[in-house]
């Protein structure tokens, strides 16, 4: 999906993540239970989750509300889904070989750390432009998130 040129409300990031939700179960190197599992999550924002972008437990997928009220956190939000789906298709908690590689197959980068401004950051610094942020991570020759540095 192609990133937003503008920032999002919840319910329109809501309706990103119902439609990246569609498009990962139709991924062929999936299970049939995967592809179950990743079509029963249900997606929500929670105003609990202040420091990380999202958590699932079961086939409940919860995204952080204020990371995400943030537009420079908006960037990451597609990989962010797509993080959370894998674990719901896997069942289980960690970063092991099976859900990187269900991660790897549904489009995520499989980055178990983000790069967001959390509420800590708020308080303490100025936001980073997009461009800052892509420059740096050229810089340390670190993946880009899908979509980053490439011209709309």
């Amino acid at each position: 999906m192609q990133a937003p040129t503008r920032p999002q409300t919840r319910e329109e990031l809501l309706v990103r993540a119902k439609a990246l939700q569609a498009v990962t179960v139709l991924n062929a190197h999936l299970t049939d239970g995967e592809r179950a599992r990743i079509r029963m999550a249900r997606i929500s924002f929670s105003e609990k989750l202040t420091s990380c972008g999202g958590q699932c437990t079961g086939t409940d997928v919860e995204l952080s509300g204020p990371l995400f009220d943030q537009p420079e956190n908006q960037f990451d939000f597609d990989d962010t889904v797509l993080h959370e789906l894998a674990h719901a298709a896997v069942r289980e908690r960690g970063h092991n070989s099976h859900w990187k590689c269900v991660a790897w197959s549904i489009g995520c980068s499989g980055n178990v750390f983000h790069s967001m401004r959390t509420m800590k950051d708020v308080v303490k610094t100025p936001p980073v432009s997009m461009a800052t942020r892509i420059a740096k991570m050229k810089l340390n020759n670190e993946a880009l998130p899908h979509g980053a540095g490439r011209r709309v």
